[in-house]
């Protein structure tokens, strides 16, 4: 679930990461948005990005993908977690780390589905849905990602209470 403040404050966070980077590259003004979209392997099903990470002189943002990938008898979803980062020279957007959430892959789960929140900086929550066939039941996780590189499972968020209505 992305609350309206970690949207914000992405959407705050990559205009900022785009102004400090400059020009892009001239391979990147010669492609269209369609072909970018076109040109995303169809083994990824889903990329979801917020929240705000610092470390040192590094900033950037968290970026969740599912992968598909062959495991018998079909398909298995693998989830990796990526800090995008700007350095202070100001060099364009890079990809700090990639990691594995091995914990998700280890189930062997044929789909996945993500969301996340972003209440505070260097934090991220992970939720990752997904439905195990076998047991007929679904599956719902939490991963916690901190500064690059670090991912631990975490406790689901807890839905917010409704304040009762006003009386009248």
């Amino acid at each position: 679930m992305i609350s309206y403040r970690s949207a914000a404050l992405f959407s705050l966070v990559a205009l900022g990461l785009l102004v400090q980077a400059g020009p892009l590259s001239a391979q990147a003004t010669q492609r269209s948005p369609a072909d970018v979209v076109a040109s995303l392997p169809i083994e990824i099903p889903e990329v979801i990005s917020g929240g705000l990470w610092r470390q040192g002189d590094r900033t950037g943002v968290y970026r969740a993908i599912v992968v598909l990938v062959p495991a018998p008898p079909g398909l298995k979803a693998e989830v990796h977690i990526q800090w995008l980062g700007l350095s202070a020279d100001k060099a364009a957007p890079a990809i700090v780390t990639t990691m594995a959430v091995e914990d998700f892959s280890r189930r062997l789960l044929g789909n996945a589905q993500l969301s996340l929140e972003a209440e505070k900086d260097n934090e991220v929550i992970i939720i990752v849905t997904s439905y195990d066939e076998a047991q007929k039941k679904p599956v719902v996780l939490a991963y916690r990602a901190t500064a690059p590189g670090e991912i631990a499972p975490a406790e689901l968020p807890k839905e917010p209470v409704a304040a009762p209505p006003a009386k009248k």
